[in-house]
């Protein structure tokens, strides 16, 4: 069901951007200060494992600080739905890019590669395990510049696991070997 057009806190919810494993992206327009927001979204009811995946998904944002990793801002929790307010990434995400325009350039992706390096880096420094990086949890904001997306595989190292040992998660064909013979990673 389209949430276009609820307020949710201090957020009216204008486009719904896409759906995942886990819920919603709207573009959403903070009421006191008119900046434009992306608010990804849970149905409460989703289930308790989908909800504090969601919920974990936050606390690992919230972790990291850095250029290359979306940056959470708030957490909201509103009539049957949790809400992840994050920064608006307008440029899409790098899946569309490559099927629009082909493979990269080699110092485009060298760039790239660098600078996503670096905000893998910063997350692992704080106990933040990614687990589903993918060209479609690469975004772009409005400086071009690409940013990590999607945290809600990721392992906080320093909380209790919600994956079974031996359980697969994330996609497939962008799994590291490790995680797709199903050790705990």
């Amino acid at each position: 069901m389209s949430q276009r057009g609820r307020q949710l806190g201090d957020y009216l919810l204008e486009e719904r951007l896409g759906a995942g494993g886990m819920g919603e992206v709207y573009r959403a327009r903070q009421a006191g200060t008119g900046a434009v927001r992306a608010v990804k979204l849970i149905s409460l009811g989703a289930g308790d494992e989908l909800v504090s995946r969601f919920e974990r998904e936050g606390v690992a944002l919230a972790r990291v600080n850095h250029p290359q990793v979306i940056r959470v801002h708030a957490c909201l929790r509103d009539e049957g739905v949790l809400g992840l307010v994050m920064a608006f990434c307008p440029g899409g995400d790098l899946e569309q890019r490559l099927r629009k325009s082909g493979p990269l350039g080699a110092q485009e992706a060298a760039r790239l590669v660098a600078d996503l390096a670096r905000g893998l880096s910063a997350a692992h420094a704080v106990g933040v395990l990614h687990r589903d990086l993918k060209p479609a949890n690469v975004l772009y904001g409005e400086d071009e510049q690409a940013v990590l997306s999607d945290f809600g595989l990721a392992k906080v190292v320093d909380r209790n696991s919600l994956t079974a040992t031996g359980e697969v998660l994330g996609t497939p064909s962008y799994m590291a070997p490790e995680q797709a013979l199903g050790d705990p990673v």
